[in-house]
């Protein structure tokens, strides 16, 4: 894969990334409104089931090569991968609301700034077992 393929590859993750972080970012906003800080998890949970449906059957189709892997494999290895991270940015979020004062409204979104640059990379390379960028040589 050279760059223009992977910046293309970028930019749709970017979409998708987009659009379920907007759906999960509702997910979690609305349970912060309606229950307080204490649904700051089980809102991720929710967002994150819910996103990672969306993101397996989008990634297969229209981001990544499968290659041979079976869907399972692939759906697993997601759910290792975005769990991983889902559990990073609730200890990030918790660590910027309790321990920086930062609004519980603002967290979440200022926590993908540090998980979707670790998704993409991890769904690359681990995930569909893609390498970055491929020399031409």
């Amino acid at each position: 894969m050279g760059i223009k393929k992977l910046l293309v590859q970028v930019i749709k993750f970017g979409v998708v990334g987009f659009i379920n972080t907007m759906i999960n970012l509702g997910i979690v906003e609305s349970s912060l409104y309606l229950f307080g800080k204490e649904a700051l998890l089980p809102g991720n949970l929710v967002g994150f089931i819910v996103t990672i449906i969306i993101a397996f059957f989008v990634f297969i189709r229209f981001v990544f090569n499968a290659g041979t892997q079976s869907k399972k494999l692939i759906f697993s290895k997601m759910l290792v991968a975005y769990g991983s991270t889902m559990l990073l940015s609730v200890g990030f979020q918790h660590m910027l609301a309790d321990m920086f004062n930062v609004p519980l409204y603002y967290v979440p979104l200022i926590a993908l700034f540090l998980t979707v640059p670790i998704n993409f990379v991890l769904n690359k390379l681990f995930v569909f077992k893609e390498k970055i960028v491929e020399n031409k040589s």
